[in-house]
């Protein structure tokens, strides 16, 4: 069963996703919940969600080692995920597909 991004709660959303590019189409990106079982990478970007609006974002850096910066997140009534980032933000169209799949799309 789909829940669309109108019927998701912050809450489902908290935790560590990373992204499994495998599973991208040309419009949406995929993440899937730390755990999953995914093909061996040199690493994966992710998103981490925590309850009180904080997060990071992270992935490989330059020399394969993990990288990460801090970021802000809220979840409109209307679906949107905001994340800012020091001083920009970007907006993303977004539906949860069972528990562990979280697929987002740039908002126009």
């Amino acid at each position: 069963m789909t829940a669309f991004a109108q019927g998701i709660s912050t809450s489902a959303l908290y935790g560590r996703w990373l992204h499994s590019f495998e599973e991208d189409t040309a419009s949406e990106q995929v993440y899937r919940r730390e755990g999953w079982s995914f093909p061996r990478s040199r690493g994966r970007d992710w998103f981490s969600f925590a309850a009180d609006g904080s997060g990071r974002i992270g992935g490989p850096g330059a020399d394969d080692r993990g990288a990460s910066s801090p970021m802000r997140w809220s979840l409109s009534n209307k679906g949107v995920l905001q994340i800012e980032q020091e001083c920009k933000a970007q907006l993303y169209k977004i539906r949860l597909e069972e528990d562990d799949k979280l697929i987002i799309s740039h908002e126009d």
